[in-house]
């Protein structure tokens, strides 16, 4: 398997969990523990999307991701 394969898999993956993260966190409002963690790991994740991004890019695979 090439590393730009992964790259995409692992990119396409992580956007998943942002998404569903980013609806927990709105389902669960009025749960401030879970809304709050989640929106905490959304940004996170909101950020590793951004490094494989990034890392994709010295493979040529920036295309793929979006």
């Amino acid at each position: 398997m090439k590393i730009g394969t992964v790259l995409v898999a692992v990119h396409q993956s992580e956007m998943d969990l942002y998404h569903d993260l980013l609806q927990l966190s709105q389902r669960y409002v009025t749960e401030h523990e879970v809304h709050h963690v989640a929106t905490d790991v959304a940004q996170w994740s909101r950020k590793h999307i951004a490094k494989i991004a990034a890392v994709a890019a010295d493979y040529d695979e920036i295309g793929d991701l979006w």
